[in-house]
């Protein structure tokens, strides 16, 4: 999710990758923002193929960035490794229909 300003809401806290049970969540922050700032995500893949979809990534995230109930399903795959969605795939999936990420990383 974004905040109102178009920029992505996580913070790569890496709680929603602790508490999931099938862990096919994986976060790391930029490590290349200034110490000075807030935290920015790096990396944020969730692995849809090992997803229960039990939504305890949602309840357990302290910045609202994550939804189950966008109304957008994972498309359909040939092979497991298209249902790996990194961030910019998750970003052309936000229910708004468009890419955040030139304005957001």
């Amino acid at each position: 999710m974004l905040r109102a300003d178009g920029t992505i809401r996580c913070t790569a806290c890496q709680l929603c990758a602790a508490v999931c049970p099938t862990q096919c969540i994986r976060v790391e922050a930029d490590e290349t923002a200034p110490p000075e700032r807030v935290r920015r995500l790096g990396v944020f893949e969730i692995d849809l193929a090992k997803c229960s979809s039990c939504g305890a990534c949602v309840t357990a995230c302290p910045c609202d960035a994550l939804r189950m109930d966008t109304g957008r399903l994972a498309d359909a795959a040939v092979c497991r490794s298209e249902l790996v969605y990194d961030l910019e795939r998750l970003a052309n999936n936000h229910p708004e229909g468009h890419s955040p990420l030139s304005r957001a990383l």
